[in-house]
């Protein structure tokens, strides 16, 4: 495995997958790639205000996932780049893993609210639209070394043998 992508939106729970994937890119020998993706507000309010300016903005961002990396690097001597963009934080997901040719994507998984179950979330949506293996980390899992791995399949498509092959270099 070379590159583990770990999109961050700052929450614990993705600070929690942050900390499991460079646990995994140690022993795995991989490099990281820490993500943030943002979308820009909108303003909706016929009352004038001042919005800040996008690269105030994405400058916040930068400085908050370089201080995210330095401490990943600190606690686990991984190299760690790290990227900031603009953009809906599935498709630039997506996009970036393509792009690094990520062979897996780490993300962390928040205790859903109804709405979340109504609209999906992104995760739901990157595991959906890729065809790189997604491991979804549960807010609180601490790392321990993988021993058992269970690959769900769609059966009602027919399957091509290269499918199972991100799964195999997992195991």
């Amino acid at each position: 495995m070379k590159t583990i992508l770990v999109p961050t939106d700052f929450s614990e729970a993705s600070r929690n997958a942050a900390q499991y994937a460079a646990a995994l890119c140690k022993a795995w020998k991989s490099r990281m790639i820490l993500f943030n993706a943002y979308m820009l507000p909108v303003p909706v309010s016929e009352l004038p205000y001042t919005l800040t300016g996008a690269e105030d903005i994405q400058q916040d961002f930068e400085r908050s996932l370089a201080k995210e990396a330095a401490a990943l690097f600190e606690q686990h001597g991984i190299e760690i780049e790290h990227l900031v963009r603009a953009g809906i934080p599935e498709t630039e997901t997506l996009e970036l893993a393509k792009e690094k040719d990520a062979r897996l994507i780490v993300m962390g998984m928040k205790n859903n609210s109804k709405i979340d179950k109504l609209l999906g979330t992104t995760i739901a949506g990157v595991i959906r639209r890729t065809e790189k293996p997604v491991m979804v980390i549960p807010e609180h899992k601490a790392y321990s070394e993988i021993r058992m791995v269970a690959y769900a399949a769609d059966l009602d498509f027919e399957m091509n043998e290269a499918a199972f092959f991100p799964v195999k270099s997992i195991i």
